[in-house]
């Protein structure tokens, strides 16, 4: 990564985290999201108080991981552990076949413990992916506060660059800044160059879009000011089976009929693609980055997910404004990109974050970015801008006004 040339005025680098899809809807929260993974997952149990044996060895596996998080809080530090034993199979493996044919019985064995192992993180992956669409529902009724913060974000940047790192796998953004200003708007898959494919041999063609490969195949921002980055990928992109090329679908034709659950009332789609890869039915192979801050790191530096942690980042070195809303600051990757760009900026960014309650510090947030304590008195500085009532209600707040005019002031003030 290089550094780039100075910012123009009234450029903003977003990062949206989980609190973004949660304001839209609630059962959208990790917590939430592990509890019905899990019981999908057919971890479920009538006394809760005990857990299950495939429970205990999951966990086992997470805990021993570095940094892997809580696997029964959250479903990637559940799921994450799978990825890595997958990868020391596949050593293994090689392994065996440098020591020689006498080993023949072991390679078998570890190729059909590796196959277990596949297996076994699809179903995860599957079940996740599943559960997420069922909760997100794109269209304009479910997303409204969504809406109305991105016309905000929007309104802030006046005509300017803005360039949003959405770290959630759902489409709600992409559905509503695509409703509100498709005009204006580009995000990893090429506007064109549409192929249609048949991705569960029914018959049914539907039509994908590639993803760029390149930070120049993106459009100017001249002509597109407002960019759509998902840094994590997406419940819309599978790669092709035969090609690897990731694609990016329209939600809608990936989802399938929908079912009301009696007993809780929540909407169920039936026969969907996430569910259809889960089970073998098809080999479009979702591209999400569902795994523990230990397997993260390599997995963001390769396609597709690369593309997007470039952009970001020349966004971030670019922009006078940056904003961080609905995120925690516990992503190890987002965290590195962000002091990267902190590190090799020139000037100091206005720096707006919403967050929710009084959870994250200040000092987190600080050290997050990657502030050094010892250049200064960080209450001093008037570059952090914080609010702790969510992102429904942020724009209304003082700490939104200030960081949304705070450089027209500074220079009407000779500051």
């Amino acid at each position: 990564m290089t550094e780039n040339s100075e910012p123009p005025n009234l450029s903003i680098a977003a990062v949206a985290g989980n609190g973004l899809s949660i304001a839209a809807e609630p059962t959208l929260s990790i917590p939430s999201l592990t509890t019905e993974i899990s019981d999908r997952f057919e971890l479920a149990r009538s006394d809760r108080g005990n857990k299950s044996p495939v429970e205990r060895v999951l966990a086992r596996l997470a805990h021993r991981g570095a940094n892997s998080g809580d696997p029964n809080k959250d479903f990637e530090a559940m799921i994450g552990p799978l990825d890595q034993q997958r990868d020391n199979l596949t050593d293994l493996r090689e392994l065996a076949e440098i020591v020689g044919n006498e080993v023949s019985s072991v390679q078998k064995a570890i190729k059909t413990l590796n196959s277990f192992v596949k297996s076994l993180r699809r179903q995860g992956v599957g079940y996740a992916l599943e559960v997420i669409a069922e909760r997100s529902r794109a269209d304009a009724g479910h997303r409204d506060k969504i809406d109305d913060f991105m016309t905000e974000l929007v309104n802030v940047a006046d005509g300017g660059e803005l360039t949003i790192g959405n770290l959630n796998y759902d489409s709600m953004a992409m559905a509503s800044l695509c409703d509100l200003y498709g005009s204006r708007l580009c995000d990893m898959a090429w506007g064109y160059r549409d192929a249609p494919f048949d991705l569960r041999g029914d018959g049914v063609l539907r039509t994908g879009r590639p993803l760029r490969s390149a930070p120049s195949q993106f459009p100017n921002f001249a002509q597109r000011p407002i960019r759509l980055l998902h840094l994590h990928g997406s419940l819309t992109w599978l790669r092709h089976p035969s090609t690897g090329v990731v694609y990016r679908f329209e939600i809608e034709d990936l989802r399938g009929g929908i079912v009301i659950d009696e007993a809780t009332g929540l909407v169920r789609f039936a026969g969907n693609h996430w569910e259809q890869w889960r089970k073998g039915a098809t080999e479009w192979e979702p591209q999400v980055v569902l795994t523990n801050q230990a397997a993260k790191s390599d997995l963001i530096a390769e396609p597709p997910f690369k593309l997007g942690y470039d952009a970001l980042y020349a966004s971030l070195l670019r922009a006078d404004r940056w904003l961080i809303a609905g995120y925690s600051f516990r992503d190890e990757c987002v965290n590195t990109l962000l002091a990267d760009a902190w590190r090799n900026r020139k000037t100091i960014p206005e720096i707006m974050v919403v967050t929710f309650g009084d959870e994250l510090t200040q000092e987190q947030i600080l050290d997050g970015i990657g502030y050094d304590p010892f250049a200064g008195d960080p209450t001093k500085k008037l570059f952090i801008h914080i609010c702790r009532h969510g992102i429904e209600v942020a724009p209304k707040h003082n700490p939104w006004r200030n960081w949304a005019g705070s450089t027209e002031l500074r220079q009407r003030k000779g500051a």
